[in-house]
């Protein structure tokens, strides 16, 4: 009697085990840095991006854990890993502008046609950006709390089996250049950062306490100096808040303190009207000589040559970036020449 229970135990554990690691395989785990795939090494086939390829694909959703207590929401348009055990997709995870979601990006068709290609798209939204308003004191505005949430979300995708760890980047619009360079080039996530392999700015702030002050710049959208002033600055500074000055707030915020820390590849997307800052292009050429002058692998404006310095207040011998702007405005995060800049630099990646 007690062996048959014992064998019936066993057989139950067996087969939780079994579940686990196929569950295992539908969602991207939990950061688990050392001996990331190590198991595995290169017995899974690596995929190159193709327009002819024609994956079966899937949009899944799932939870992360912050490690500031709230739950990340994670989405994933991706070829269906069910289907396909055997391979590695290239990765890329999108951080939108401004300070809120991200996730509402993978709704466009392009997305799912890029999944069908062999690509894996990842956003993910935080339960502060989902359920607090800008101006809530709970929202970190795209600070050290919100880059560690990108970070729990980058190494729970540079860990999964059917992402291929060689080729993981990093796509921001607008103000999400803020998240993404401080993931990406602060020490403390320097592990990570070193294994991103590009970052696609389409559009950044260099620092927005500097677009915020200067008279003359005038910005697209209405209002959003006084935005930046009355809601999320007075919500996050002062006595008894989260930061004692403004200059602590931005510390934490300004693009151009991270950008020379990234190895990767940095690519700025630059159009002539900039969706916001109109023709002010101070903030691209602030990023760019700083990331060529940094520790990037290679830097580029738009499909410009690479390593090029353009002209500044700092540098003013360097190239005059209107003049090579050939593109007048980008429509919006999604806008098709961007996605075939993404294709083209992971295909010139992939060689």
């Amino acid at each position: 009697m007690d062996m048959e229970m014992s064998n019936r135990m066993n057989k139950k554990i067996l087969i939780s085990i079994i579940a686990a690691g196929i569950a295992a395989l539908f969602v991207f785990q939990k950061p688990a840095f050392s001996g990331s795939q190590a198991d595995c090494g290169d017995c899974l086939e690596k995929i190159e991006l193709s327009k002819d390829n024609d994956f079966e694909i899937e949009d899944v959703t799932f939870n992360l854990k912050s490690r500031h207590g709230y739950n990340i929401r994670v989405r994933s348009v991706r070829p269906r890993f069910s289907k396909y055990p055997e391979k590695r997709f290239p990765t890329v995870l999108r951080i939108a502008g401004g300070w809120g979601v991200s996730t509402f990006l993978l709704n466009n068709r392009l997305a799912k046609k890029a999944a069908s290609d062999g690509l894996i798209i990842v956003a993910f939204d935080t339960e502060p950006k989902l359920k607090e308003k800008t101006g809530s004191r709970i929202r970190d505005y795209n600070g050290f709390k919100d880059q560690d949430d990108a970070a729990t979300v980058l190494a729970s995708i540079l860990n999964h089996p059917n992402v291929d760890p060689d080729m993981v980047g990093v796509w921001s619009h607008s103000n999400g250049i803020t998240l993404a360079s401080g993931v990406l080039g602060r020490e403390k996530y320097k592990e990570i950062g070193e294994k991103i392999i590009f970052l696609l700015d389409d559009e950044g702030p260099h620092c927005p306490e500097d677009l915020i002050d200067a008279p003359d710049i005038k910005p697209h959208t209405r209002d959003i100096k006084s935005i930046w002033r009355n809601k999320v600055i007075n919500a996050k500074v002062g006595a008894g808040k989260d930061y004692r000055t403004t200059d602590e707030f931005f510390s934490e915020r300004c693009a151009v303190n991270f950008i020379g820390n990234f190895k990767g590849v940095y690519e700025r997307v630059q159009a002539k009207n900039d969706h916001e800052l109109a023709y002010y292009y101070g903030h691209a050429a602030a990023m760019i000589n700083i990331a060529v002058n940094g520790k990037a692998k290679w830097t580029r404006l738009n499909r410009e040559p690479k390593d090029q310095i353009y002209k500044s207040a700092e540098l003013p011998g360097g190239i005059d970036m209107e003049s090579v702007l050939d593109v007048e405005k980008i429509r919006g995060p999604n806008d098709r020449r961007i996605w075939d800049l993404l294709f083209s630099l992971f295909h010139e990646l992939q060689k």
